[in-house]
């Protein structure tokens, strides 16, 4: 199993000294969520998450039944797109498995950002918290403006940041894994925060 095989290799580095993101990680937070919480990763995000926020078209692909339709993924450079929809997507799981739609994620942001997933404050705080030197917290990419994540898998790419100053959620969605989300929130972001700087 991948834990297994995870198990057996050297540590990269000291933990504490350095960092390296890595999907395994995601897949192994996975693991444990299930063990602790004795139900499938689905179910789990499923009655802590979607429910609570009213998140309605969001599901773990492979996993549940779709409740939404799903459009075509493609790869590939220039004019030569090749349709990557029948490629089972099961290997994404937890570290990138989930299928939703802009405006859940912007839900899913408001959640998220405001506190209101967490019983404990310091789990956000600790979340949005750079490590000294990373330019990130865990799991949340921390830029001067906004904080977000951004998400890759065969025939697809997304972002969604946050901007706290302004209160407001980007969320950019593709259905092409060759696009580039990060300068594309760079362009839409950068004028927004021009034009909201102005107004102050």
């Amino acid at each position: 199993t991948l834990a297994r095989y995870v198990y057996g290799q050297d540590a990269l580095f000291e933990p504490g000294t350095s960092w390296y993101y890595s999907n395994t990680n995601y897949t192994l937070l996975g693991m444990v969520i299930e063990t602790a919480m004795e139900m499938p990763l689905a179910e789990a995000y499923r009655l802590n998450i979607y429910e609570p926020l009213g998140m309605e078209s969001t599901f773990l692909d492979c996993y549940e039944d779709p409740v939404v339709d799903v459009v075509n993924g493609y790869t590939g450079f220039g004019d030569t797109l090749s349709d990557l929809t029948n490629l089972h997507e099961s290997r994404g799981w937890a570290a990138g498995g989930l299928v939703s739609t802009a405006p859940d994620l912007v839900t899913f942001a408001r959640g998220l950002f405001s506190g209101e997933l967490f019983d404990d404050p310091q789990s956000l705080e600790t979340m949005t918290t750079a490590a000294p030197g990373l330019p990130s917290g865990l799991g949340i990419f921390i830029q001067p403006d906004y904080l977000g994540h951004s998400g890759f898998i065969a025939g697809f790419r997304s972002v969604l940041n946050y901007a706290p100053e302004f209160d407001t959620v980007v969320v950019i969605l593709y259905n092409n894994d060759v696009a580039d989300p990060e300068q594309s929130l760079s362009n839409v972001m950068s004028p927004v925060f021009s034009l909201l700087n102005a107004q102050d």
